[in-house]
């Protein structure tokens, strides 16, 4: 009896949790459509206040978000760096030493990789332009 009542009340705690992830996919996608919809229908607005094309603006806009960002994200490395340091020295646990080193090794990596998808946008980008690639002179006296 006690091992029935267990799987009607654990059948009725899966459906409550297929309904809450049901509901919860359709938030998702409302969510998504709505801001899909509201970039669409600004973008052209800011685009026409300087930029002369709407991709230009675009590049512009991200090009100072993820400035923006690179600089936040240095700010956090440094700080979880130092916090990550100062429990190496002054720690006398073997396992947080040891912790705060695998996490100290996880934030260099992060912002190194930070760091060169602005080199890769910024650099590499350019020698394909147009989806081929472009090769630049070498510059002037010199035969190709």
């Amino acid at each position: 009896m006690k091992n029935l009542q267990f799987r009607c009340k654990l059948s009725h705690l899966k459906a409550t949790i297929a309904q809450k992830a049901v509901r919860m996919k359709k938030v998702c996608l409302l969510a998504s459509v709505s801001l899909s919809t509201a970039l669409l229908m600004t973008t052209p607005a800011y685009a026409a206040e300087g930029a002369t094309d709407i991709w230009v603006w675009l590049d512009t806009a991200l090009t100072d978000l993820y400035q923006k960002f690179l600089a936040v994200s240095t700010i956090a490395a440094c700080v979880a760096a130092s916090v990550c340091l100062i429990l190496m020295n002054f720690s006398t646990d073997d396992r947080a030493v040891s912790t705060s080193r695998a996490w100290l090794k996880r934030i260099l990596i992060s912002w190194v990789i930070l760091n060169v998808l602005g080199f890769i946008m910024t650099y590499l980008v350019n020698l394909t332009q147009g989806g081929a690639y472009t090769v630049t002179p070498a510059g002037p006296g010199t035969t190709p």
